[in-house]
């Protein structure tokens, strides 16, 4: 799986905000939505709609994103 990596450590944003504007980014690029967002533990947020992964080996303030096919199970 391939990931848009985003980084953005400004203080005065809320942390929904960058995730926000990386995922816009994301869309913008790839006209996908993203279906999950990789995060630091630090930065871990609910969202309707992704499926958002604490891992240890992100960095604060970056998002990984990426999109993963759901797949179905034929019997």
């Amino acid at each position: 799986m391939l990931f848009f990596v985003w980084f953005d450590d400004n203080p005065k944003k809320l942390l929904l905000e960058k995730v926000q504007e990386a995922v816009g980014a994301y869309i913008q690029r790839f006209k996908l939505q993203p279906t999950l967002i990789l995060v630091n533990p630090v930065d871990i947020i609910e969202l309707a709609n992704f499926t958002i992964r604490a891992e240890n080996t992100v960095r604060p303030n970056t998002f990984w994103l990426g999109f993963q096919e759901q797949s179905g199970c034929n019997g």
